[in-house]
């Protein structure tokens, strides 16, 4: 089975210091960003990395119609910290054995190491989650949301193989009547050392369906009145049911969107 890059990312409340590599890592800094990394690393993929991370930061604000009250200047900047190598990362950040990066929300950090064989779809996916919590705020946010967006960015922008891979592979999963259900999906919380595989995939890929739908189907302005509305507090069903007049409850979402992938 093909592996795709979301198997692979997990976000994760992490709190610790920066100071605590303050001795041992060098720092640049840019427009948005700040970047602390191994001395060891080359400050050529060190400016591949930020002119990179300036890139995606601007493709996400404009693709959601982001305006945030506090622009990420000076103290604001997200940060993102790139260990030598696996073992070190393992070792220095508290981020899943098993993955390539990870990020802190609300502190707005990345963590990763040199040297990954995907590094744009990581540092998109990863950037769309820190963009979107802190647009959203400290809101019950439900996961298939908040993966759907991060991966329809790393699809989108970054791997159109993967778009047309996900498409396909939501197709099938509709045909053969293997989703998961509208009224269940809100709810789903996975695990971060979850076992079950199948349902991992089945998930991450149902949940990029639903974000490309609502943004296909009926435009980026609709879905910027959906954010807005749980941004001021509505729950996700009483955001999707106000904003989109053709869906008035669960049944509705499923069969348009088993009709739009279908047609």
């Amino acid at each position: 089975m093909r592996k795709t890059i979301f198997f692979l990312i997990i976000f994760l409340k992490i709190f610790f210091l920066d100071k605590v590599y303050s001795s041992e890592f060098k720092e640049k800094r840019s427009l948005h960003f700040i970047v602390k990394y191994n001395p060891a690393i080359e400050e050529t993929y060190v400016r591949k990395i930020i002119k990179e991370a300036e890139k995606y930061y601007r493709l996400i604000t404009h693709e959601f119609y982001i305006v945030r009250e506090k622009p990420w200047l000076q103290g604001e900047r997200a940060r993102i910290y790139i260990a030598q190598d696996k073992k070190e990362y393992k070792e220095k950040f508290p981020c899943p054995f098993w993955s390539q990066a990870c990020v802190n929300y609300f502190q707005k950090k990345i963590y990763t190491y040199k040297d990954q064989e995907k590094f744009s779809s990581f540092l998109a996916h990863e950037l769309a989650h820190i963009i979107f919590r802190e647009y959203i705020g400290e809101k019950l946010l439900p996961l298939w949301v908040d993966e759907g967006m991060a991966i329809y960015i790393e699809a989108k922008y970054t791997n159109p193989d993967l778009e047309n891979f996900l498409r396909e592979k939501t197709k099938n999963m509709i045909k053969k009547k293997k989703y998961i259900d509208f009224d269940k999906i809100n709810k789903v919380q996975l695990k971060k050392n979850e076992a079950d595989k199948e349902l991992i995939d089945l998930f991450y890929t149902q949940a990029w369906s639903m974000v490309n739908f609502l943004r296909i189907r009926f435009g980026k302005i609709k879905f910027k009145e959906y954010l807005e509305k749980i941004k001021e507090g509505k729950s996700i069903e009483e955001a999707i049911f106000s904003t989109y007049g053709l869906i008035d409850n669960n049944r509705d979402f499923e069969r348009l969107w088993k009709q739009f992938y279908l047609r």
